[in-house]
């Protein structure tokens, strides 16, 4: 019975192992299938995420313009960025040092203007931020029968014409008369302890003690400088960037490439660019008609004028380096100051386009009726002026001012009175006493910036307003 038994039980036994290996192999295979579509899911999500990664890198290196090492630098720290190092103590070697052009001579013309002689470019080494240019003028004024008139803007406008040609950029430096280059200097002092605008650009300065018995000569300029001066001495500054406190590095369309922070912009980079800074420099005649355009007046008579002027220049700046970690960051914009003539000949309503591209700093007018004064010149006083805005877009204000307003936010400002005739507006000034360029205007984003003035009646026929502007330029 019981090999019966096991006869027929056997076969079942069979049955159920063939059965259970059959569901084991189609699980397994179920399984197996499983794992192969989730792979490839999850490859194809890797991927994906992979080319828009990629696609949005791309899109933010074309569109935005973000240097290529901060890319690289998250996908793979390699070392310290282009001008990590600047500054350090120990690393950054400053200097201050003569330039070419350092004593050139130039014979003064009683009756013509004359340019300085024989100035070549600058010397193609190292990295530099600004220039110091001095003038030492040695003045003869013979009075003779006739009578001496003395311009309000002696001795700065014996300079005229100055330019700072740069290869390959704008002309950092471009005004037209040396006291434009004053007028910039008194309100933006290149070094930021301000001291021009206290001394009243050096003229001025404090006794180094109280005893009289040691006293300091001033040896750089003086402060009652007349015709009868026979040795005049100052230093005007040549800046070709501008140290922010507050810097916000934009692209050309505006937006802001990286946060803000402290920043020379731009440094001008003399040896890694070959780069060539051709300086030229106009001095006026020493006798003129209108006041405006040179230092005196020499009237009908016996009087003679006789002079030459010795010019300085230092360069303000550091050595260079190999490592681009250890130089000063290059951004995008170049630091500008210009200054250009307008008419507002018999106008009672006058508007003055703003010609610079780029982001605006601050605006000055220097307002001359060369009508006046028996003919000489003079300036325009600001209580002629009913209303001075600053307009951009269509008909807003950045300034809706009158001159009093004008003048009281420009004291609050810098705590100085402009010369006679002069209006400063200051945008990159902040409210925390800062250098900022986060109130500029920018003319590649805002088209319309205008100056809007109003006088009390017509101007005459040769009445003109001289335009400053200091500003920040692109550059491909």
């Amino acid at each position: 019975m019981l090999a019966l038994l096991r006869a027929v039980s056997e076969p079942y036994r069979l049955l159920v192992r063939l059965m259970t290996a059959i569901l084991v192999a189609i699980f397994c295979v179920h399984y197996a299938a499983a794992d192969r579509r989730k792979r490839r899911h999850m490859a194809r999500a890797i991927n994906k995420a992979q080319r828009r990664a990629q696609i949005l890198i791309a899109r933010s290196k074309a569109e935005r313009r973000v240097p290529d090492y901060i890319f690289a630098q998250v996908a793979a720290p390699a070392g310290p960025t282009p001008g990590a190092y600047f500054g350090l103590p120990g690393i950054t070697a400053w200097t201050e040092q003569p330039d070419n052009n350092d004593g050139a001579n130039t014979v003064l013309a009683q009756a013509a203007p004359t340019s300085a002689a024989a100035l070549g470019a600058f010397r193609q080494v190292d990295v530099v931020f600004a220039w110091e240019m001095e003038v030492a003028w040695t003045n003869t004024i013979v009075n003779g029968t006739s009578t001496i008139t003395t311009s309000p803007y002696f001795p700065y406008n014996i300079l005229q014409g100055t330019q700072f040609s740069i290869q390959n950029q704008y002309n950092s430096i471009d005004v037209r008369s040396g006291i434009d280059l004053a007028i910039f200097q008194l309100y933006r002092p290149w070094r930021h302890s301000q001291v021009d605008k206290r001394t009243n650009l050096g003229s001025n300065p404090a006794l180094t003690f109280a005893a009289a018995a040691i006293p300091q000569a001033n040896l750089d300029t003086g402060s009652s400088f007349t015709s009868a001066s026979s040795a005049i001495n100052f230093t005007l500054e040549l800046p070709v960037t501008l140290i922010f406190d507050v810097y916000f590095d934009l692209l050309k369309d505006g937006t802001p490439a990286r946060a803000p922070q402290r920043a020379i912009v731009s440094p001008q980079y003399m040896a890694g660019s070959a780069r060539n800074l051709q300086p030229f420099v106009n001095f006026a005649a020493l006798s003129v008609t209108n006041l405006d355009t040179g230092p005196y007046n020499i009237g009908a008579g016996t009087g003679t004028g006789a002079g030459n002027i010795k010019t300085g220049f230092m360069r303000l700046g550091v050595y260079a380096s190999n490592n681009p970690a250890m130089m000063p960051v290059i951004y995008d914009w170049q630091y500008v100051r210009q200054s250009k003539q307008v008419s507002i000949a018999g106008k009672a309503v006058a508007d003055i386009a703003i010609p610079t591209v780029g982001q605006v700093l601050s605006l000055f007018i220097r307002m001359w009726d060369p009508a006046a004064n028996a003919g000489l010149g003079a300036p325009i006083n600001i209580n002629v002026v009913t209303k001075c805005q600053l307009q951009f877009g269509s008909g807003l204000f950045r300034f809706n001012d009158t001159p009093q307003r004008a003048q009281r936010r420009f004291l609050k400002q810098h705590g100085f009175l402009p010369p006679v005739g002069v209006l400063i507006w200051d945008l990159a000034l902040d409210d925390y006493g800062r250098i900022s360029n986060a109130k500029a205007l920018n003319t590649l984003t805002t088209a319309g910036l205008n100056i809007h003035l109003e006088f009390t009646s017509a101007q005459s026929a040769t009445s003109y307003v001289v335009l400053g502007v200091e500003a920040l330029t692109y550059v491909e």
